[in-house]
């Protein structure tokens, strides 16, 4: 059973007051970018400095960042951070490097050379590496020979392959979900039949769980009741199904699109990047792909499933300052080059 998706404007909440504060930069004296937060080490986060290409950390959730830290030689532009077992793990443009976690925000990190290569064709986004206590994945974006492969490894140093699809461009993104271990969701792209795999057996085997480009997705998030998937398709903002049903339908009755922007046009018209707050079932979603029209970036929350998508922030800002993951840690929603403190929104 489907939520149908009314094309209409929802109420539109101002980026100023005391509800809806606007979103404040990472960093005030340069661009600061969110490349994920440690797993393992409470407030421990890691950030690309965009305007000098240099990597810098946190150990208090971004009450102060440190010093320079040292990237992988001939990187300049890393994807995500992510921490598995004793290494933090980064995933870049020329494969996979881990060094020793080194929490201390100003101490430097020690990486090793690539342990992972990717195939010719193929990129990474931000979404393509996350690690449980037993296995790091990572899958491949752009436009692989033979298709993506999606890698699994016990030991961060040995890299198997265990999934790949000849059909698909580029898997878009690998989540592992908490609530059902040993649950992994991998989706896909562009315009094909497979689009979300599922294992639940940590990867040893597969099947199709969604099987229609409709559903098309990035993003992948999870709260107790559902799984959340950021729409790829430019015809909705979030999609949800239930664990066991496995039938996704639309989260909200409006679409991101439809909502008026206060100076006119329209916000971009894929919110490929949206997390779920865990503990009050809110959805924050970012528009943020210029390819698929529109002339906007916009940050949207929806407050439980079947409600409306409200507008929090119209951001004056590039689509390349948002086109990244979206994380929730130490009470706030982290975006690109922004941060805002979550709402205090109950389920209904």
């Amino acid at each position: 059973m489907s939520i149908p998706l009314a094309l209409r404007a929802a109420p539109m909440v101002p980026s100023s007051g005391t509800f809806a504060l606007p979103c404040s930069r990472i960093s005030a004296s340069y661009t600061a970018i969110v490349l994920g937060f440690d797993r393992l080490e409470g407030g421990v986060g890691w950030f690309l400095d965009q305007t000098n290409a240099q990597l810098k950390s946190t150990d208090n959730f971004g009450a102060n960042i440190g010093n320079n830290k040292l990237m992988p030689s001939g990187v300049t532009n890393p994807a995500s951070l992510r921490r598995f077992k004793n290494h933090v793990y980064l995933l870049a443009a020329t494969g996979v490097y881990r060094s020793p976690p080194k929490p201390v925000r100003n101490d430097q990190f020690e990486w090793s050379a690539a342990l992972l290569t990717p195939t010719a064709g193929a990129g990474f986004l931000g979404v393509c590496m996350e690690a449980n206590d037993d296995f790091l994945f990572v899958c491949e974006y752009g436009d692989p020979t033979g298709g993506p492969k999606l890698y699994r490894t016990s030991d961060g140093v040995t890299y198997d392959t265990v999934l790949t699809d000849a059909t698909a461009r580029h898997f878009h993104a690998v989540a592992l979900d908490p609530y059902r271990p040993g649950h992994v969701y991998v989706t896909s792209g562009d315009g094909i039949a497979n689009t979300t795999w599922r294992s639940t057996d940590n990867g040893d085997t597969w099947s199709v769980v969604v099987s229609s480009s409709v559903w098309q997705a990035v993003q992948v998030s999870f709260c107790p009741r559902y799984v959340w998937m950021a729409a790829d398709n430019q015809r909705g903002t979030v999609m949800v199904m239930d664990r066991d049903r496995l039938e996704p339908f639309w989260a909200s009755t409006n679409w991101h699109a439809m909502i008026a922007r206060p100076a006119g046009n329209q916000f971009y018209r894929n919110a490929y990047h949206g997390v779920v707050d865990p503990d009050t079932g809110v959805y924050y979603a970012v528009a943020n792909d210029v390819s698929a029209g529109g002339d906007r970036a916009g940050l949207f929350y929806l407050p439980k499933v079947g409600g409306e998508l409200v507008l929090l922030d119209e951001l004056t800002t590039q689509t390349s300052a948002v086109a990244r993951p979206a994380y929730i840690a130490g009470g706030q929603l982290w975006f690109g080059q922004f941060k805002k403190g979550l709402l205090a929104v109950r389920r209904a």
